[in-house]
């Protein structure tokens, strides 16, 4: 595949259209940029892959080309990260980074607080988010109160121990794709 350009992501991001790229740890900030300039505020990304695929360097990349200055950590134990933002002309003011790989049942969302940190000047990026099925997404937002985000941005990692580079695809989803499955 073709070294990940800007432009292919601007151009094909639409909803349900996939794009597939191979990318080197040197070519992640590029396509952490270009994902960077697709976001706002209120979307959330769900992060795909097994462990040790990418998904918390991803993040970083990711914070880093938003601006975030902290140093983004794995939620694994803590499962809820927040970083906040501190440039003041920033449209997305705080990251908020679940990683659900512990989370068994869907109820335990619930204690987590989230419904704070889910919000419109917010970006949230979930990482095993597959591990909750539709019908506990469907119940969290509803105990909550929390409303579903604008945008869904899938994005599954495949790395391959043979190669130096990992498949990324990514593809914007209805937020319905929560509730719903897939």
């Amino acid at each position: 595949m073709a070294v990940f350009v800007k432009d292919e992501i601007n151009r094909s991001l639409k909803v349900g259209v996939e794009v597939t790229l191979d990318c080197s740890l040197e070519e992640l900030d590029e396509l952490a940029r270009g994902v960077s300039e697709n976001i706002e505020p209120g979307d959330w990304l769900l992060l795909n892959g097994d462990l040790g695929a990418g998904k918390t360097t991803f993040t970083q990349k990711l914070a880093a080309s938003l601006g975030f200055s902290q140093n983004i950590s794995s939620p694994t134990f803590s499962i809820v990260n927040v970083v906040d933002n501190q440039l003041v002309e920033s449209q997305i003011r705080r990251i908020c980074h679940l990683d659900l790989y512990r989370i068994k049942r869907s109820d335990e969302l619930l204690h987590l607080g989230l419904e704070v940190e889910f919000s419109a000047k917010s970006i949230c990026l979930i990482e095993w988010a597959e591990n909750i099925e539709p019908s506990g997404w469907a119940n969290f937002f509803v105990t909550t109160g929390c409303r579903k985000p604008k945008r869904v941005l899938n994005i599954s990692i495949q790395q391959d121990s043979e190669k130096a580079k990992r498949e990324y695809r990514v593809r914007w989803e209805s937020p319905d794709v929560l509730i719903e499955g897939q």
